[in-house]
C-alpha cells in the first residue's frame, strides 16, 4: 500500500506523513465501494497507527473498532489478530489521557 510505504520515513519529512493519510482514506473509501472488508481494515488498522502516532488515540480507537465490529469470524486470522491488539493499546491510551 502506498499509504503505508509513505510512513516508513516520516520523522523528518511531515509532508509524507500527509500525504500517507490521504493515501490511506482514499484506500478506505476504495474498499468500502468494493466492500472489501478485510482490505479496509488493512488500511484502517495503517491509519489508526498514524492517528496514534499523532495523539489522537480515540479518534484511532473509534475508527478501527467500527471496522473491526463488521467481522463475524476470522478472529484468528493474522490482520483481525493485529487489529485486536492495537484495540487493547488504544484503549489503555485512551484509559491513561481520561484520567490525566
Amino acid at each position: 500500500m502506498r499509504g503505508e510505504a509513505l510512513l516508513l520515513g516520516t520523522d523528518d519529512r511531515p509532508e509524507q506523513e500527509t500525504e500517507a493519510e490521504g493515501c490511506l482514506r482514499e484506500a478506505i473509501a476504495v474498499a468500502r465501494r468494493q466492500r472489501a472488508l478485510m482490505w479496509e481494515l488493512r488500511a484502517t488498522i495503517a491509519l489508526a497507527r498514524l492517528s496514534a502516532r499523532q495523539d489522537q488515540p480515540a479518534e484511532a480507537h473509534a475508527m478501527l473498532r467500527a471496522v473491526y465490529g463488521q467481522f463475524t469470524e476470522g478472529f484468528t486470522l493474522p490482520d483481525l489478530c493485529d487489529a485486536r491488539a492495537l484495540l487493547d493499546n488504544l484503549q489503555g491510551e485512551k484509559a491513561q489521557i481520561t484520567t490525566a
